[in-house]
């Protein structure tokens, strides 16, 4: 807890001093386990608001080293999905999900929200889904209680689109 509480106030501080909307997802899986992931979102803890592209999926962040929260969806800690996605790399290297693929059921996920609120998921599993067959109804569909879906590419990348053809989808609860 003191790491946790050294690493994060710092951040914390800023949000209620500047008053602006910030939503800094820390990773908590164990500190020793994935120390570049935790560091990684805490590099540059803004995040982008995203909302519904005009081809009806999920807007994705225009910066590669930040996450998105999907601003139609629950916020982290209300009832339903709150979906936050991010980028797995870019030509330039890793990008702020890089190792989302390596969290594993029981992991943790802390979600600091701009009030110092912390939300606290147990990650329940990670599946990978065709972006042309993406379930749709699991990841955004109603759910009994707060949840959280952390979302990014995965697979390989199409030669044509330059895309990745996959998403890995973490189900936290």
């Amino acid at each position: 807890q003191g790491l946790f509480d050294a690493l994060v106030g710092p951040f914390v501080a800023f949000f209620r001093q500047h008053g602006s909307w910030a939503l800094l997802m820390l990773l908590t899986i164990s500190l020793y386990r994935l120390p570049d992931f935790v560091m990684g979102p805490m590099a540059n803890p803004f995040y982008a608001d995203l909302g519904i592209a005009k081809d009806g999926t999920m807007q994705v962040p225009a910066d590669f080293s930040r996450a998105g929260w999907l601003t139609v969806a629950p916020a982290p800690g209300q009832r339903g999905p709150a979906v936050i996605a991010g980028h797995v790399d870019s030509h330039r290297g890793p990008a702020v999900f890089y190792r989302l693929r390596e969290l594993v059921p029981g992991d943790e996920v802390q979600v600091v929200q701009r009030d110092g609120d912390v939300v606290t998921f147990t990650v329940r599993s990670s599946l990978d889904f065709a972006k042309n067959r993406f379930p749709t109804d699991l990841v955004y569909g109603p759910a009994p209680g707060p949840v959280l879906r952390l979302i990014t590419c995965s697979g390989e990348v199409d030669p044509v689109s330059g895309h990745y053809v996959d998403n890995t989808v973490v189900f936290a609860s």
